[in-house]
């Protein structure tokens, strides 16, 4: 269907009119594109246990050895706050010629600190244990639930006193120390 010219009239002015208040209405919905998407909510973090690497520490001049490994637990709290969990493996100490467990007898203690963050979202968190076995693990409320999934970093520093060994120059007998260390652990979306 094609335009028919027409001489000018009252009519064909009436027409020009519409075409060409429709022709700018047009090109104005085309400038100003549709209306912008509300930001979506953030994604709240799925439910589970999600850990940094195991690491393993020597106690001075080697008489004593851990492994170490901190997680999160998103609202692993009774009120909604994130745990911490710090896990220990192989707790042991070495005498007379082998390695020997963590024991009642020869237990090891240990404390661990550090702070969890992503983005100005920061929680803290500190526990302390007595291991009477060769593996162990503790959790603590860090005091905040996390609103958000992501990578979180988390420091943690780890000491320790025994197991059996203690170190006498150490006001607090501290014999294994990590020394602070950082780890980025990703915590999933929930679906």
């Amino acid at each position: 269907m094609g335009f028919k010219h027409r001489a000018a009239g009252r009519g064909c002015a009436a027409r020009t009119v519409v075409v060409v208040a429709a022709a700018v209405a047009l090109m104005s919905s085309a400038l100003t594109g549709p209306a912008a998407a509300a930001e979506p909510p953030a994604a709240k973090p799925a439910p589970g246990e999600y850990c940094g690497p195991k690491e393993s520490f020597y106690g001075a001049e080697g008489w004593s050895f851990t492994d170490t490994q901190v997680c999160l637990i998103p609202a692993g709290m009774p009120d909604g706050n994130v745990m911490v969990k710090v896990k220990t493996d192989r707790n042991t100490y070495y005498w007379g010629g082998a390695w020997y467990n963590a024991s009642k007898r020869w237990s090891a203690r240990w404390t661990a600190n550090g702070t969890v963050a992503r983005g100005d979202w920061t929680a803290e968190y500190a526990m302390f244990r007595k291991q009477g076995s060769r593996a162990d693990s503790k959790g603590t409320n860090a005091g905040k639930a996390m609103q958000k999934c992501g990578t979180y970093n988390v420091t943690f520093t780890y000491e320790q006193d025994g197991p059996r060994w203690s170190n006498p120059d150490e006001p607090t007998g501290v014999w294994l120390k990590s020394g602070k260390r950082t780890y980025k652990i990703d915590v999933p979306c929930a679906e």
